[in-house]
């Protein structure tokens, strides 16, 4: 199941065929509540035209945690080893620290300033004219 995991969250696209209707989910979202420990994630079903995915809705959400070495899914929770809980909640907090460093690294004024929106869109009339 974490390899599962991994190659969802580190490809940020997982595509399964259901034959033959090419009918597929794609990863569309991931978020991790630190406090609670709770990884979960969205799926969207849709169509595959050609090498375009047309989404046509949200599948139900998948949570798994780590703590509880849990996964639920559309209501069914189902239980995975400690052993693979364990690599999982390794994985998370390599994550949960690399947000924390990035926003103390953003807090301390480093790396390049980029224009907001804003600013882009008040240069693009000025160029405009």
């Amino acid at each position: 199941m974490l390899m599962k995991l991994a190659a969802l969250s580190l490809l940020c696209c997982a595509v399964f065929s259901e034959e033959p209707a090419q009918r597929i989910k794609t990863l569309v979202g991931i978020h991790y509540n630190v406090i609670d420990g709770e990884l979960c994630w969205d799926l969207m079903i849709g169509r595959l035209e050609g090498e375009k995915i047309i989404g046509e809705k949200l599948d139900l959400q998948s949570c798994i945690s780590a703590e509880k070495a849990e996964m639920t899914y559309a209501g069914e929770t189902r239980t995975f080893s400690r052993e693979e809980a364990s690599q999982l909640a390794k994985l998370l907090d390599v994550l949960a620290n690399y947000a924390a460093e990035s926003s103390v690294w953003f807090d301390a004024g480093k790396g390049d300033k980029k224009a907001s929106p804003s600013e882009n869109s008040i240069k693009a009339a000025v160029h405009l004219k």
